[in-house]
Parts: C-alpha cells; structure tokens; sequence
C-alpha cells in the first residue's frame, strides 16, 4: 500500500511544511516588529500590531493543523479519512492566511 510505502515521505513534507509555517510567522513578526518605532504615529502602530497578531494567529493556526495531520496519519495510518479530513482543512487554513497577509 502506498501509506505503508511512503508513509515517511508523507510525514517528513507535513513536519517541514509545519516547520516552514513557524518560521514565516517568526519573520513576519519580526520585520513587522521593525516597522513599528517610536516615531511612529498612534494610528499605524495600531495597524502594525493588527498585522502582528493576525500573523500569530494564522502562523499557529496552519502550524498546529500540520501537527495535527502529522500526529493523525502517525496513529491511524490505515483511517485515512481523519487524517485527509484534516489536511482538506488545512489548505483552506493555507488559503485563509494567503488571503490575510
């Protein structure tokens, strides 16, 4: 079977997807974090930390649904319904944060 065969395939491109998806909330924080300085007026610096927290949320959103798949397709390799049910989640996750960056 497929998953018996490349079921490490499957994993290693979930857990570098989930490790992709942390480190590009960590950089958007961190350079939008730049952005903001002292100079700044009020009114952008509000907008800033609007982005720094949509970036957090949406980073930890696709980053745990990754997990979440990762640790399914782990438990119940041959249930392949749970964990593809999830991954279908995940790309709208994907789409959503797509959309709010």
């Amino acid at each position: 079977m497929v998953k018996d065969r490349f079921g490490w395939l499957i994993t290693l491109e979930l857990s570098i997807g989930a490790a992709a998806d942390l480190i590009i909330a960590a950089s958007l924080c961190y350079y939008l974090n730049r952005l903001r300085s002292p100079i700044t007026m009020r009114r952008t610096a509000q907008i800033v930390d609007r982005l720094i927290s949509w970036t957090i949320q949406m980073g930890l959103a696709t980053s745990m649904a990754s997990f979440a798949v990762v640790i399914c397709f782990q438990v119940m390799k041959h249930n392949w319904g749970i964990w593809l049910a999830i991954y279908i989640v995940l790309t709208k996750l994907y789409s959503n944060s797509l959309l709010l960056s």
